[in-house]
Parts: C-alpha cells; sequence; structure tokens
C-alpha cells in the first residue's frame, strides 16, 4: 500500500518505479516458485516448519492486485481537492492525510480483497508443488490416496477461511471509510 501511494502520487517516483513493477506483474505467482525455493529455505521453528518459498509466492500473488489498485486509487484523486486544500493552508503532509489517503481507501479496500483471494489461490497452489504443511498438501494428499472425504474437507476449510478473510477486509474497509455506504 505505501509503495502504491508513494507511485500514485508521485510523478518522479512513477517514472522510476512503475516500468520495472509493470514488467514482473504479468509473471504468474506460482511461476516464482523454482526461484523462491533455491532463495529462501524452510524456516525450522522448533518441531514446526515455515514454508517461505510458499509465503514468498502468497506474498508476489497478493502483492501486484493491492499495488495496481492502490496506485490507481491515488492516481483518481481529484486535483481540485488537493488544490483547494492547499489554498486553504494545508500543507503537502494535510493533503496527503486528510485529502489523498481518504480519497484512496476505496481501492485500497478493493486491492486488499483481491489480494486476499489471490493470495488463498497461490498458497493452495504452492503447497501443491512443495509438498509442504497446509491445506494445499492435504488436498492434493486426500486425492493420492484416494480420500475424496479429505479433499472435500480440505475445500471447504479453504473456502471457509477465504471467506473469513475477505469478511476481515470488508470489517476493516467499514472501519476505515464509516463514510462509505457499504450496503
Amino acid at each position: 500500500v505505501p509503495l502504491g501511494l508513494v507511485v500514485g502520487t508521485s510523478r518522479r517516483w512513477e517514472n522510476r518505479l512503475y516500468p520495472a513493477l509493470e514488467a514482473f506483474r504479468p509473471i504468474p505467482p506460482i511461476a516464482w516458485l523454482p526461484i523462491a525455493i533455491i532463495v529462501f529455505p524452510a524456516l525450522a521453528l522448533g518441531s514446526f516448519s515455515v514454508p517461505l518459498p510458499a509465503l514468498f509466492v502468497v506474498f508476489v500473488g497478493a502483492f501486484f492486485p493491492i499495488l495496481t489498485n492502490t496506485i490507481e486509487g491515488a492516481r483518481d484523486v481529484e486535483s481540485e481537492y488537493n488544490r483547494a486544500a492547499e489554498s486553504l493552508g494545508a500543507s503537502s503532509a494535510d493533503v496527503f492525510r486528510h485529502v489523498v489517503l481518504p480519497a484512496t481507501l476505496p481501492s485500497i479496500i478493493t486491492g486488499l480483497s483481491l489480494g486476499v483471494g489471490l493470495g488463498w489461490i497461490t498458497v493452495v497452489a504452492a503447497e501443491l508443488l512443495t509438498g509442504g504443511p497446509g491445506l494445499g498438501y492435504t488436498i492434493i494428499h486426500g486425492s493420492r490416496l484416494l480420500q475424496n472425504q479429505l479433499v472435500v474437507i480440505g475445500m471447504l476449510a479453504v473456502g471457509a477461511l477465504g471467506y473469513a478473510s475477505s469478511a476481515l477486509v470488508e470489517a476493516l474497509g467499514d472501519w476505515l471509510m464509516p463514510w462509505s455506504e457499504t450496503r
């Protein structure tokens, strides 16, 4: 979100960062997995292992929808609002805090919602390929053992967690934007 705000509000930073970011955006998140496996080893925390490659792939999957929506939201802020606030004596920080950020919040929340959804898709795909612990592994393991009930339970668990994640993002949006009529 901060990177999207910087790129969306500053032409200088947009010219420097956006071409590189846009070059990486079309790469499917799961395509990053082989590099992530080489670069990020699994992190052992006692008897539990944290699959850093899968976490990186999930991060990439969620990163670009959040970034893109934040950039577009910041770009769409009417320049008249900025000028009006400045003419009333607002500093650049005040304009950002009281004009740009509130105007960009709906796009940020939309990006977070999309990012959460794509994050769940990529976590399942990454666990399918890495064989790491988690629901994706449980689903593929159940499939290999012809345990359809395990596959269905895994799918339902992903759906329930995805729904809960989306509900949290929606609640965050309602809390951050009390002026917004969502229903």
